[in-house]
């Protein structure tokens, strides 16, 4: 009595790992079907699935799913392959989600949506919701054989997610973030500790692995390079062939290459596609120019790029597509082909000698390239000239240059002054990364400050372009390019810069914000204080310029909170503080009950990539482990040796590697990350040692 039989139909063979279940108190929105189109000659049942009460925050979501579905399926030729489609919200996924068939999950973080939500939550939600979009073909409809072909997975929906969200809203630049995230994850390819994107597995703890920065970031980069050498008509050729192949069915890497040959008629992408799956590593393309009476040669040398302090083995070879942009008579002309040996060289049509060369044409190469003095000068006065891309992948060059002490540092700082005068938001950002570098681990505590100094003389200017900007007669493509840029440079400034300044504002709007006068019994947050695309920004900067009585109120809020957003935010603007005292009333909360899911993880890793913080964290971890990892869910025991990334010494590298080996040794994946860290620290204590005094130097002499 009381009790209700469901019978579910039979499904169509589907892998274990893609069934689920969502039970609780539930509100079940019923949607529009998605109208039939060309491919598909049926409507879809679409429905959102969120907590009691929070149904409503779903519309967002709903309404944006069918043209990122009739994406899917035009470039495919293969309609959605079930007979529904539920978006599952879950307060218990962060921001992550999982794309089980038809029934894909979401952190509610990442797919609740008010009504003022900022233009990055929404674009953010829309790149997520294409990667899980696409996983219903790229896994799903065909799934790999084993765990060495999650890339198959994985790099798919990675590389597709980003096209189809392109496609969905070009306003929000997603275009560039394979790009983006592909230069990422050169950083980690760089080290020798780096497996490679098919990396065969042995044994469960290996399995994890296969699900890092390489197989997502990486093997986007590396499709999307065969995209463009292929052509995009042919590349979707080889995928359409794949998956009318294997439909309903398992494949592997052998399959796949068969089916990319046959599908876009080139049997010779195989051995070159295979050189860049088959092993680790970023390619070096060392580009040298010389001119005579016939004309214009480039000279290429092809290794593999290693940093100051790699161990690694210089002498790998690629079968690298190459392109080249240079200037012709002062219009831009472009020279491809595909670098076999470890010496070639190119003849330019030109007679005349080009003012400069930029040798990853389009930013399409899964490469980084050197060029002599003369090159990079000659380049970065060109700089304006590069398409957005090709301005990325400069400046990505550029950085690992000076990490591989082929470039001074004056010539590091006068291409970054030249870079943050980009026209494209996300260029002029681009130094971001290699700036924090410098600032949290590399340079000297004394050159801090003026480090600090020159970052907001850089990019100040910037900020105060945007907020003298004419909004009434901007187009909306532009407000939200305006308004993206705007957070980037505010959270820079404000977070790392030290702008004193934006810090007192953020903090007078995070003060409003969480109530910070009401008391205990009011936990209700007033979200009309704050924009809600600065909200992150300004709690940090609130518990940064108030300290611990707004940190306390802070805590009140987060614990009494079942705003999935704002709980996230909260645990990661608590690790901002350079206050000791303050520190280690905040590690007390790593142990809380009260925090809930990825929480305790998220204030931990906050607290660790802080200067100030780094080493009581780390010494609170040793006394501390047992019980932390016991309120962790497995999945995150492998990127717990990431808690000592931060270090740069090499006796902070030996503590690190000691202390973790042997907790390490039963946790999936986690002895790869410890490799990665330690390796890390080793390459950073080898950077701040040949650089550290430069950069006290250059920063002296340009005050």
């Amino acid at each position: 009595p009381g009790l209700k039989r469901v019978d579910f139909r039979t499904t169509k063979p589907l892998p274990t790992y893609l069934i689920a279940l969502a039970v609780g108190p539930l509100d079940v929105v019923d949607w529009v079907d998605l109208p039939a189109n060309a491919v598909r000659d049926r409507p879809l049942p679409l429905r959102g699935v969120a907590t009691a009460g929070k149904g409503g925050q779903l519309e967002f979501a709903l309404e944006n799913t069918d043209p990122i579905v009739r994406y899917l399926e035009n470039y495919f030729g293969v309609e959605y392959p079930y007979a529904k489609l539920d978006l599952i919200a879950s307060p218990e996924m962060g921001t992550g989600a999982m794309e089980n068939a038809g029934a894909i999950m979401y952190g509610d973080a990442g797919i609740l949506m008010a009504d003022n939500a900022s233009a990055e939550q929404r674009r953010r939600f829309g790149s997520v919701h294409a990667h899980e979009l696409a996983h219903q073909w790229f896994g799903n409809l065909v799934t790999p054989k084993w765990w060495d072909d999650t890339w198959l997975n994985e790099s798919f929906a990675s590389w597709m997610g980003f096209k189809a969200a392109a496609a969905w809203r070009p306003e929000y630049q997603l275009d560039v973030i394979t790009l983006v995230q592909a230069l990422a994850a050169m950083n980690l390819d760089s080290r020798i500790a780096a497996r490679q994107i098919r990396q065969p597995v042995e044994n469960n703890l290996q399995i994890a692995s296969s699900f890092d920065a390489i197989t997502y970031l990486k093997g986007g980069g590396v499709l999307s390079m065969f995209e463009s050498y292929l052509g995009e008509e042919g590349f979707r050729n080889g995928l359409r062939k794949h998956m009318q192949r294997f439909r309903f069915s398992v494949a592997d890497v052998e399959d796949f290459m068969e089916s990319l040959a046959m599908g876009s008629g080139r049997p010779d992408v195989v051995p070159a596609f295979r050189s860049f799956i088959d092993q680790p590593g970023v390619p070096l393309a060392d580009v040298s120019m010389s001119c005579g009476p016939s004309g214009a040669r480039l000279s290429v040398s092809q290794s593999r790029y290693l940093p100051i302090g790699s161990k690694g083995n210089p002498n790998q070879l690629w079968k690298l597509p190459l392109c080249v942009r240079y200037d012709d008579n002062g219009k831009l002309a472009k020279h491809c082909t595909l670098v076999t040996s470890a010496q070639t060289r190119l003849d330019l049509t030109q007679k005349t000698c080009p003012d400069f060369v930029m040798p990853n044409a389009d930013g399409a190469g899964y490469y980084r390239f050197a060029l002599n003095g003369d090159g990079w000068a000659a380049l970065m006065n060109n700089f304006q000239r590069l398409n957005q891309k090709e301005a990325l992948s400069a400046a990505d060059s550029l950085s690992a240059a000076y990490q591989a002490d082929r470039l001074s540092t004056a010539a590091l700082f006068d291409g970054i002054t030249r870079i943050a005068t980009s026209e494209y938001p996300q260029v002029a950002m681009a130094p971001k990364s290699e700036l924090i570098l410098l600032h949290d681990k590399v340079a000297p505590d004394s050159a801090r400050p003026a480090l600090q100094s020159y970052m907001r003389a850089v990019y100040r200017p910037r900020l105060n372009e945007l907020e003298s900007a004419d909004l009434q007669n901007m187009s909306e493509a532009k407000k939200i390019e305006r308004a993206l840029f705007r957070t980037s440079l505010i959270e820079f400034l404000a977070l790392y810069a030290n702008d004193r300044e934006l810090q007192a504002q953020l903090a007078d709007q995070a003060r409003r914000y969480i109530r910070m006068d009401a008391g205990e019994d009011d936990a209700s947050l007033d979200e009309s204080a704050v924009d809600p695309a600065l909200s992150a920004i300004a709690l940090k900067a609130g518990v940064l310029k108030l300290g611990a009585p707004f940190a306390e109120v802070l805590i009140q809020r987060l614990v009494a909170s079942n705003d999935a957003k704002f709980r996230a935010e909260a645990a990661a603007a608590l690790g901002n503080t350079d206050n000791p005292a303050l520190g280690d009333r905040v590690r007390e909360l790593l142990l809380d009950e009260r925090l809930r899911a990825r929480e305790p993880t998220t204030l931990a890793f906050e607290l660790a990539k802080r200067p100030s913080q780094r080493r009581a964290t780390f010494d609170w971890f040793k006394a501390n482990h047992e019980a932390f990892i016991g309120r962790l869910s497995h999945f995150a025991y492998r990127w717990l040796p990431r808690l000592g990334a931060g270090f740069c010494s090499i006796e902070d590298r030996n503590e690190v590697e000691s202390f973790f080996k042997p907790l390490v040794a039963t946790m999936q994946g986690a002895d790869r990350t410890l490799a990665e860290v330690v390796e890390g620290i080793e390459l950073c204590a080898a950077l701040k040692s040949t650089k550290g005094d430069e950069i006290t130097a250059w920063l002296t002499e340009a005050r």
